[in-house]
């Protein structure tokens, strides 16, 4: 079995005009996602914030963290048991008088960082959780607009 090649002849100016936008694609790519130092800056950030938060109250069942380029990731598993009302209260309000911008259902912004308090329950290794998450990205940047 052999492949047969195409006769279409590509003109040299349309090969030049897709080389130009690919690369000019991949700068725009690049100059939108964050640098790895930005990153791992705002991961320190999130720790600080997230370790703020959690000094309220909340036992923490599991962590994640992420830096790397173009995005940094923060995620707190707490027991769904151990965040009463009054500190989740106490939580939204510490965020709030912290310069964090209330985008509504346990939404926050602040400095391009998204933060979602989800207060529904999600199960880990058969414990009730809920989750802490932040994130930093070119669309956490461009959500917190």
């Amino acid at each position: 079995m052999s492949i047969k090649k195409s006769n279409i002849k590509i003109p040299l100016f349309l090969k030049i005009f897709i080389g130009i936008a690919w690369l000019s694609l991949f700068i725009f790519i690049i100059r939108k996602n964050p640098s790895a130092k930005t990153t791992a800056l705002k991961l320190n950030e999130m720790q600080k914030e997230a370790d703020l938060l959690l000094k309220n109250g909340g036992d923490v069942v599991f962590s994640n963290d992420l830096s790397k380029y173009g995005v940094s990731s923060l995620l707190r598993g707490i027991s769904f048991s151990s965040l009463t009302d009054d500190i989740y209260k106490k939580d939204i309000n510490y965020l709030a008088s912290n310069g964090w911008d209330d985008k509504g259902s346990g939404a926050f912004c602040k400095g391009g960082i998204f933060l979602q308090f989800n207060r529904r329950a999600v199960f880990f290794k058969g414990i009730a959780t809920v989750e802490l998450h932040m994130d930093y990205s070119a669309k956490s940047i461009r959500e917190c607009k």
